[in-house]
């Protein structure tokens, strides 16, 4: 596989499981543009091959939220399972699952 997939505004990759047929899972947490340090939103990313794409991920908690995703597992099926977590608005932390099912990742 390629490098890691990278983001512009920082990040950390916190889980990782192999999929059927060599297919990668990736997550953890990245910054955003208005505030870089933050852990602001969920990052997944995909390995087919040699090549890294990081996937539209849902974020709950938005920009401010700080939410991550810690741990990633992958289905026979082809389907994938992320668990990690988000502040709300009120700045209590949340649990956050999210599911794959072949086309996109949903909470």
């Amino acid at each position: 596989m390629a490098p890691n997939p990278t983001s512009t505004y920082g990040g950390t990759l916190d889980g990782v499981t192999v999929g059927p047929a060599g297919s990668a899972w990736a997550t953890g947490g990245s910054g955003v543009a208005d505030n870089p340090d933050s852990g602001g939103q969920t990052v997944i990313a995909r390995g087919e091959g040699s090549v890294w794409a990081v996937l539209p991920s849902p974020s709950p908690g938005g920009n401010n939220g700080d939410g991550v995703l810690s741990g990633v597992a992958s289905t026979v099926s082809g389907g994938a399972w992320a668990v990690g977590s988000y502040f709300d608005a009120g700045g209590d932390p949340q649990n956050l699952i999210e599911c794959w099912n072949g086309t996109t990742w949903t909470r």
